[in-house]
């Protein structure tokens, strides 16, 4: 299908390379860190509807309302205040400007160390390694894909989903590629 004429074409969680993912929840002010293979997962498992959402009238993406209770592994974190009036999110931010918004939020988590990386660990056996001050070696390489999901999350919140938005195919009315 072609992106151009508005028409739905796949991209989303199938056709990712992330690691991980991490939804920026804004409404809930809540960031959730999950591992992509999940996401895959619940989303082959045919448990959750499926769900189109719309522009003006025109379909723009199809996806899965997944809860975020269901998430195997799920991890939970309050967005502060600070870094929220920072980036400074408003409701009429066009969809690019919420993405870049909610990737500032990913990023400063990181920078604060509060990212949930996971890493491969490798024990140092060599004597004149561990003498040298080295007993563990740490690899870390991580694809993270970052998703602004107003609405989505805190469950029990007024105007929240309780759930993320999980998109397999989208369209691009507006030509904003």
């Amino acid at each position: 299908m072609n992106r151009a004429s508005g028409e739905l074409v796949n991209h989303g969680i199938r056709e990712e390379i992330s690691d991980i993912r991490a939804h920026v929840c804004v409404r809930a002010q809540v960031l959730y860190v999950f591992e992509t293979k999940q996401l895959r997962e619940l989303v082959a498992s045919g448990r959750y509807r499926k769900t189109f959402a719309e522009t003006d009238g025109v379909v723009t993406s199809e996806g899965f309302v997944i809860p975020v209770a269901s998430i195997p592994g799920i991890r939970t974190f309050a967005i502060p205040e600070s870094i929220l009036q920072q980036v400074a999110f408003t409701e009429a931010d066009d969809t690019s400007k919420k993405g870049q918004k909610a990737q500032s939020i990913v990023e400063a988590f990181i920078q604060k160390g509060w990212f949930p990386f996971t890493a491969d660990t490798i024990m140092i056996e060599d004597i004149q390694s561990q003498r040298d001050g080295v007993d563990l070696m740490v690899r870390l390489s991580a694809r993270i894909q970052v998703k602004c999901d107003w609405n989505g999350g805190g469950p029990g919140q007024r105007g929240c989903t309780g759930n993320v938005y999980i998109e397999v195919a989208e369209a691009n009315p507006h030509r904003r590629y």
